[in-house]
């Protein structure tokens, strides 16, 4: 073909328009998505979210045991789970549960495997200073904690949360029953989904490893004398 031809013209404005096109898509997808956030913000949905919550039992300056929160992980069930089938699942059994029983446990054995093992992955980022005393030699300690992916209520709507319980907690709780105190009035809601995973992990007492509900998760953290050197690693 001969290059004078060529319709550089029509090849250019095709080319154009061809552009002009793709982002006008990009820029309506965009704005789809912004809208869809702040609409779910304003309604109090916050579907994608997934918090850490610790949960420890405090005393009060009157002597009453109090239940209290710490929350220093947060992130999307797509950046935890980071499958699309299994977030499909972990989204469709969370409509199932209750407030009484609000335990994330998904019908496929295959699939809560792979939904423990992601949550393992991300609650690792706890364990950076333990893991790195572990690979050093430098003295650390590891208690065991089981989590548990929860669908609960909240102070403007229900969402997922990892709850991690140690059963030193879990017994703190029964000792204290009735006589616990809150900081917020819906802090309460907490006391039902402690008590849920309780029976829970009673039950995966009885069962194998590979059966349970509950994860098992062991937070490694390194060991210091009060002068801030290494203490003896602790073997208990």
């Amino acid at each position: 073909m001969n290059v004078s031809q060529i319709d550089w013209m029509n090849i250019g404005v095709e080319s154009l328009i061809g552009g002009v096109f793709e982002g006008l898509v990009l820029l309506l997808i965009g704005y789809w998505v912004l809208w869809r956030a702040r609409r779910d913000l304003n309604a109090g949905r916050f579907d994608d979210m997934v918090l850490f919550s610790f949960n420890m039992i405090s005393t009060t300056g009157d002597g009453r045991p109090l239940l209290s929160f710490r929350t220093p992980l947060n992130g999307t069930l797509e950046e935890i789970f980071m499958s699309a089938p299994l977030v499909k699942e972990i989204r469709a059994q969370a409509k199932r549960v209750t407030d009484e029983q609000p335990i994330i446990k998904l019908k496929s054995p295959q699939l809560h495997s792979a939904l423990q093992r992601q949550l393992i992955n991300f609650c690792n980022q706890l364990n950076r200073d333990g893991q790195m005393a572990a690979l050093t030699g430098q003295p650390f300690q590891e208690q065991e904690y089981h989590l548990a992916l929860v669908y609960e209520p909240g102070a403007q709507a229900k969402m997922f949360r990892v709850i991690p319980v140690s059963d030193q907690l879990l017994e703190e709780l029964e000792r204290v029953g009735a006589d616990l105190t809150f900081t917020h009035p819906y802090h309460a809601d907490r006391v039902q989904v402690l008590k849920a995973i309780t029976a829970q992990r009673n039950i995966d007492r009885l069962l194998p490893v590979h059966e349970r509900t509950l994860t098992s998760f062991m937070i490694a953290a390194p060991l210091y004398k009060r002068d801030g050197s290494a203490s003896e690693r602790a073997d208990g």
